[in-house]
């Protein structure tokens, strides 16, 4: 341990990927389509993340479960890009100040942050 730090993890599963129309016609998920879907070939990341930050005790942001949360309270539209994939800026804003508050919570940022603008 270096002195004045604090040693910590804070996981943060992959979130959901939901790829739009013009990527879905260019056969770029036709690999996940045999899995079950994108979301469903990536839950099992996300629950191997959950479980090991519980097992090591480590704080643990789920940014997977933050956006559909954000997703519930406002239209999809309003979270994510027409790609499907990437954020908007409204929501890359809404992640970042989440994950200072969750630092916060977990005594892991000791210094001030302004809220993102």
């Amino acid at each position: 341990m270096i002195a004045g730090v604090i040693q910590a993890l804070a996981f943060l599963p992959i979130p959901f990927i939901h790829f739009s129309p013009r990527v879905r016609q260019n056969g770029a998920t036709s690999y996940y389509k045999k899995l079950g879907g994108t979301d469903k070939f990536v839950e099992g990341y996300r629950k191997k993340t959950r479980e090991v930050a519980k097992r090591l005790g480590c704080p643990l942001f789920d940014l997977d479960q933050f956006l559909r949360k954000q997703i519930q309270k406002k239209k999809k539209e309003g979270i994510m890009n027409k790609d499907g994939v990437h954020l908007t800026p409204e929501a890359n804003k809404l992640v970042a100040d989440a994950m200072v508050d969750f630092l916060k919570a977990n005594k892991l940022l000791q210094s001030k942050i302004p809220p993102a603008n």
